[in-house]
């Protein structure tokens, strides 16, 4: 049984890709320091069709960790745009107490 997809269930899609991507050791106790740009992209695909992108972005600027994340989804139907969707996001956290910095 397949269920219909509609733009706005694309909404609820996201926090589930933002948890999936999160980076949730980055920046605590214990872990190696990131020293270069790191740099993860994802597909995003609704019936086998692409559709979008996710990037997630990690560098270390000032002993600290920057985290740089960016979303665009966009559903066009016959040159038509149906729905389009961008997120951006940037977390800077102090690499030494591993808690968010501003």
């Amino acid at each position: 049984m397949r269920l219909p997809v509609t733009p706005a269930s694309y909404l609820y899609l996201l926090p589930l890709l933002l948890l999936l991507t999160r980076p949730v050791a980055a920046g605590l106790p214990g872990e190696p320091p990131v020293t270069d740009i790191e740099l993860q992209q994802f597909d995003i695909y609704r019936e086998d069709r692409l559709i979008g992108t996710h990037t997630v972005s990690r560098r270390v600027l000032d002993d600290r960790l920057v985290v740089e994340s960016s979303t665009r989804i966009r559903v066009s139907l016959l040159g038509f745009e149906l729905y389009r969707f961008q997120y951006d996001a940037r977390e800077t956290w102090a690499q030494s107490r591993g808690t968010a910095a501003g």
